[in-house]
């Protein structure tokens, strides 16, 4: 089920699979695009639908200076963060950020940490990579 986002941060996808996300009025800035067929490259508050990203597909995706590769993107929303070689399953963002890389969402592995805040509402902390 469809989730709107409120706010989406720069973030970074490497090796990451989202099977299911979603992202509202997407908004592309500086976005590197590596063997890919793309509707809309740069695009500012714009919709990108049927979109291929280097093996990934974007519905209706919102990204600040994100680089994206080898990921699958149906309609997310991230919070600052870097994920390399994840599987995200069934993200749900209700974007609450509590910090700069910690965000509300369903599931996710290494090097997303998943926990539950006390509100009840399924969240993951990502941890810096680098």
């Amino acid at each position: 089920m469809p989730i709107k986002i409120s706010t989406v941060f720069p973030f970074r996808l490497r090796s990451a699979e989202v099977v299911s996300a979603e992202v509202l009025f997407a908004e592309v800035r500086s976005a590197e695009v590596v063997s890919a067929e793309v509707v809309s490259a740069e695009v500012l508050f714009a919709e990108v639908l049927s979109a291929e990203v280097l093996s990934a597909e974007v519905v209706s995706a919102v990204v600040l200076s994100a680089e994206v590769r080898s990921a699958e993107v149906l309609s997310t929303e991230v919070l600052s963060a870097v994920v390399r070689s994840a599987e995200v399953r069934m993200i749900v963002l209700f974007v609450s950020a509590l910090s700069g890389r910690e965000l509300n969402v369903l599931f996710v592995s290494d090097p997303v940490v998943f926990w539950i805040p006390e509100s009840g509402v399924p969240g993951l902390a990502v941890r810096d990579v680098n």
